[in-house]
């Protein structure tokens, strides 16, 4: 769980192989009760994945 105003960020581990800025899709969704918010996650090299949410 993250406070209210803080952002929340978590990195993934995946593929590197390939083109990941063009091959790879990968988003996550939010949810507080009935709210829900979808955010697109980006590729920082390395096979490293990053979302950041606030």
């Amino acid at each position: 769980m993250t406070e209210q105003y803080k952002i929340f960020e978590t990195t993934l581990s995946g593929t590197a192989v390939g083109n990941p800025f063009k091959e790879v899709w990968l988003k996550a969704t939010f949810t507080n009760g009935s709210d829900y918010y979808t955010v697109n996650d980006f590729y920082c090299g390395g096979g490293q994945y990053k979302v950041h949410f606030s």
